[in-house]
């Protein structure tokens, strides 16, 4: 979908980047299709008024300028959650929950013990399923991204990705364990 925004100034990649990231926002947090070019603008704004800190010697232009756009995106996410009214409510559906970057929504038992599971009736799997998706709703984006990398990769791989320490990571971990068990819902964040 073309916003018809304009990019003078700015370089190929730069746009391919924001226009990739403007689109990964779309279904979360409340930003709908109708939000892309707003999205969009706030990113290159936000690009644009950083380009003179560029520092060639510190990093490339193009891990600079992801690194921009990402921080950028995920202070929309917070300021969109932080308002009063809407920005962390709304309809949770039993069956999905917000999955991954791309949008898409994956099973919410797909992450439960499948022994767990299958030693529960219905209406308590089903309880379990609200609950974990209500906790998981209440996570920080960057919470929610660790817990469902923690679900296909090793500490080792995620702290690769992440460009940080796996101390780092074994201590978001812990933070996500001791949310999960304030719900009693630790057996899920190992």
């Amino acid at each position: 979908m073309d916003t018809g925004n304009q990019y003078d100034g700015i370089d190929e990649y730069a746009v391919s980047y924001i226009k990739y990231k403007a689109h990964q926002l779309i279904g979360h947090a409340g930003f709908t299709e109708s939000d892309l070019p707003d999205i969009e603008q706030e990113l290159t704004l936000e690009l644009l008024s950083r380009a003179p800190r560029f520092n060639p010697h510190r990093a490339a232009w193009p891990t600079f300028a992801a690194t921009v756009v990402d921080n950028a995106a995920l202070n929309l996410i917070e300021r969109q959650t932080a308002q009063k009214r809407g920005g962390r409510h709304r309809t949770i559906s039993i069956e999905d929950f917000p999955g991954n970057d791309g949008g898409e929504n994956i099973k919410l038992e797909d992450h439960l013990l499948k022994k767990d599971r299958a030693i529960r009736s219905f209406s308590e799997q089903k309880d379990l399923e609200i609950d974990l998706a209500r906790v998981f709703e209440g996570l920080s984006y960057g919470l929610k991204k660790l817990y469902l990398n923690l679900q296909t990769d090793s500490i080792s791989n995620i702290a690769r990705d992440y460009g940080v320490s796996r101390w780092v990571i074994y201590q978001k971990v812990k933070n996500l364990q001791s949310i999960f068990k304030k719900e009693k819902l630790d057996d899920y964040v190992r």
